[in-house]
């Protein structure tokens, strides 16, 4: 037979106020992470998009279709690729590849909405057959 305190029905503060605690930890957590996928779930999405863009800048660079050797170009309304082609320093002269055509590329992806920057420095083959 179940325990009824002066026949009336109920749970008493202490046991309410456990199970507000309980229930509210619960939330933090679920709360907490909501926030930390959808936040993973846009940098994401920025990094594909700073991605695409750093190979699509690449392949003009090497089809020798940039102009400047530093330029700024825009993909998007918050995407900004910064690009900087420099001529390589000597280098050994007993390697198999022709160095005339090595650039070194560096290239820096910004989003101007957090100023968050991704950067990258690469040696490039250029076509200057144009």
């Amino acid at each position: 037979m179940p325990f009824i305190r002066g026949g009336k029905g109920g749970f008493t503060l202490l046991e309410t106020l456990i199970a507000f605690a309980i229930f509210g930890m619960f939330f933090i957590a679920v709360h907490k992470s909501f926030r930390t996928a959808l936040s993973g779930s846009t940098e994401a999405v920025w990094s594909d998009a700073a991605g695409q863009a750093i190979r699509s800048e690449l392949a003009r660079i090497q089809a020798g279709a940039a102009e400047k050797t530093v330029y700024r170009t825009a993909y998007s309304d918050t995407l900004q690729i910064d690009v900087t082609i420099t001529s390589t320093p000597s280098i050994d002269r007993n390697l198999p590849i022709d160095t005339k055509s090595l650039r070194q590329v560096t290239l820096v992806a910004i989003d101007s909405q957090d100023n968050t920057r991704s950067e990258m420095s690469v040696l490039v083959r250029v076509d200057d057959r144009r």
